[in-house]
C-alpha cells in the first residue's frame, strides 16, 4: 500500500496540478472507452467457489465503480487531506509536543508516515477538533485504517438520531450531541480486535 501512495504522490506530482484521485478517474475512464478490461475466463470450480460465498457477478462493474477503485480514490483523498503535525498544532493553538503528546495518548486519532504523524481532517472542523472528540478518539483501534474510520464516522447510522433523522458520528458531534454514544457506537462497531 505504501508503494503505491507513493506512486500516487509522483503521478499527483507530475500531472500538471490534478489531484491522484482526478487522474486514477480519467486512467480508468480510458481504460474503458479503451475496452481495456481483464477477460479471464474462470473454471467451473472457481464460478462455483465464488457463487457459494456470494461473491460471483457475471459481468464485472465499470472500473469506476468498482469497489476496490472507489477504495483507492477515497484513500487518495484521506491522505491528501490529513494534517501534519505541526498543522494540527496551529489549527488547536497547542504545541508540536502537545499534539504529539495528545497522538500518545489516543485523544487524537493518527497514523504513521513517512512524513512524521499524520492526522486524519475528519476529525477537525475549520476552527478545530469535533466537540467531545477526545473521548471518541480512543475508542479507536490502533490498526484502523483511515479510510475504514472516515467511512464510518461519515455515514449515517439509526444508532444516532437527530430530530428524528439518523445521522453520522461527525454530524452528532457538531450538533452538540453527546460524545460518548459516538464512543459506544464506535467501540461497538469495531469490536475486539
Amino acid at each position: 500500500m505504501k508503494k503505491l501512495l507513493a506512486s500516487l504522490v509522483r503521478l499527483e506530482q507530475h500531472s500538471g496540478g490534478e489531484s491522484a484521485a482526478d487522474v486514477l478517474t480519467w486512467i480508468a475512464d480510458e481504460a474503458e472507452s479503451h475496452d481495456l478490461q481483464a477477460r479471464v475466463a474462470l473454471t467451473d470450480a472457481d464460478e462455483d467457489a465464488l457463487r457459494s460465498v456470494g461473491s460471483y457477478v457475471s459481468e464485472m462493474p465499470s472500473l469506476t465503480k468498482r469497489g476496490s477503485f472507489l477504495a483507492t480514490v477515497r484513500g487518495v483523498g484521506v491522505r491528501d487531506s490529513a494534517l501534519l503535525s505541526a498543522q494540527v498544532a496551529e489549527l488547536l493553538g497547542r504545541t508540536p509536543a502537545r499534539i504529539r503528546q495528545r497522538a500518545k495518548d489516543r485523544s487524537l486519532y493518527c497514523v504513521s508516515t513517512d512524513d512524521g504523524l499524520a492526522f486524519p481532517a475528519v476529525q477537525f472542523t475549520d476552527s478545530g477538533e469535533l466537540p467531545g472528540w477526545s473521548k471518541v478518539a480512543p475508542h479507536l483501534p490502533d490498526d484502523a485504517h483511515p479510510v475504514e474510520v472516515e467511512a464510518l464516522l461519515t455515514a449515517a447510522t439509526s444508532e444516532l438520531l437527530l430530530h428524528g433523522e439518523a445521522t453520522s458520528p461527525r454530524d452528532w458531534l457538531l450538533s452538540a450531541g453527546d460524545p460518548e454514544r459516538v464512543a459506544a457506537f464506535v467501540a461497538g462497531a469495531f469490536g475486539p480486535r
